[in-house]
């Protein structure tokens, strides 16, 4: 498998503090990777510098095989879509135009959408379940709900790569592994950081561990999240366990 996103030596401070050291990671193809730690590891200051939100140097990341900074973030919006905690919008959009933004890369400046643009980002809605909603405000919705026409977005911008940024970090269990199966059936490459290490367990193929700014381990799930890293980075005891009723692996927490 080729790899989709290459991050090399990843280096951030803010004033005297060191956010990111030598921090490294690789995801291939159609992977699904997570990225965990405690608050403050450096988790999603990782992603802002993977998706642009924060500056980076020439010849640390690369997507696609691209450097990011030889490319405009329009150009890199056509192959990586980005997923962050539900939110709010200060204007009274309907579900379907909100949807019909993640069209905006595919499009010039003031063209407006199309035949093809509406069919796409309708499935889109059917597809995570809200096409009923289409005409509703989304300030009127759920977390879940937004979350979810969030998706929509995503899927209408039609990328190769998702990048989580905790999406799941407001919600209730249900819409939580709700919103994890709908993205994992979509077979994309997905770069995700999550607080919840069960839903980690479950979904994802590969796992980096940060801890103050630094990559501790990485390897799949079931081998890096052992008794020894729950203690000494997350600061709790527990283990896993493989449920008899769904075959599922959880963690399970002891004592704190």
């Amino acid at each position: 498998m080729s790899d989709k996103i290459v991050v090399n030596n990843l280096n951030y401070r803010v004033n005297d503090k060191n956010i990111l050291q030598s921090v490294s990671i690789k995801v291939k193809d159609g992977q699904f990777v997570g990225i965990l730690g405690p608050n403050g590891s450096g988790k999603t200051t990782l992603l802002k510098h993977i998706y642009r939100v924060l500056p980076v140097n020439s010849n640390v990341i690369f997507v696609n095989g691209i450097d990011i900074t030889e490319i405009s973030i329009r150009q890199s919006s056509k192959f990586m879509t980005v997923m962050r905690q539900e939110n709010t919008s200060v204007f009274d959009y309907t579900n379907l135009e909100m949807v019909l933004m993640g069209r905006s890369p595919h499009k010039k400046i003031y063209e407006t959408a199309n035949c093809k643009d509406l069919d796409i980002a309708l499935s889109s809605l059917k597809y995570v379940g809200m096409f009923e909603y289409k005409d509703r405000l989304f300030n009127t919705l759920s977390g879940g709900e937004k979350q979810r026409v969030l998706m929509a977005r995503s899927l209408a911008q039609e990328t190769d790569i998702f990048i989580l940024d905790e999406p799941t970090n407001h919600l209730d269990v249900y819409y939580q592994w709700n919103l994890m199966k709908l993205i994992k059936r979509l077979n994309k490459t997905v770069l995700a950081v999550f607080h919840d290490l069960s839903i980690a367990l479950e979904y994802c193929d590969y796992i980096y561990v940060l801890n103050d700014g630094k990559n501790i381990i990485e390897g799949e799930a079931v081998d890096v999240l052992s008794k020894e890293i729950l203690r000494d980075v997350f600061r709790v005891d527990g283990e896993i366990i493989t449920t008899s009723n769904s075959n599922k692996r959880v963690v399970i927490y002891s004592s704190v």
